[in-house]
């Protein structure tokens, strides 16, 4: 069965390589134009769009949107807490002076890991037409003040 896609150590260093359908991306010899990814060349990969959106929680809708491109693209998303909102850095664990991959949500008051059972973290969604975030703060009286930054690249998973 062919493997479409991979992160795993190859001469010591983390290599990410996905490929098209019908392809094995553990195989070196695929085309260059059936490779969608791949970390030891990512000139090859382009920015369809980025930005960065200021987030009042609680969301649940669109934060980025975009002509819909017939297929899922590849997305990188990050996240910062506002200035005007201590309570993202010391409830959520988001700092205001550098970009965060994913931080903490949160379960019955207390501060857990994403992907803890009832879990309040975030959650951005990658579609074809958007980006669309979820994040609920507990009983709606938390609310927190963020931004996130996105990066959309033309190549699709």
């Amino acid at each position: 069965m062919a493997n479409r896609g991979f992160i795993k150590d190859i001469g010591g260093a983390k290599r990410m390589r996905f490929v098209r359908p019908g392809y094995d991306a553990n195989d070196m010899g695929v085309p260059p134009n059936q490779v969608i990814f791949d970390s030891e060349n990512i000139g090859a990969l382009s920015v369809y769009t980025s930005g960065v959106v200021d987030v009042q929680t609680p969301i649940d809708g669109y934060i980025a949107s975009w002509s819909d491109l017939g297929f899922t693209p590849l997305a990188m998303v990050q996240f910062m807490g506002h200035p005007s909102s201590p309570r993202a850095t010391t409830n959520i664990g988001l700092s205001t002076t550098e970009w965060r991959f994913t931080f903490r949500g949160q379960s019955g008051g207390v501060s857990a890991p994403l992907g803890a059972p009832n879990n309040e973290g975030p959650k951005v969604f990658v579609y074809s037409n958007g980006l669309r975030m979820r994040l609920h703060t507990n009983s709606g009286t938390d609310e927190y003040r963020l931004f996130v930054r996105y990066i959309v690249y033309r190549a699709a998973l």
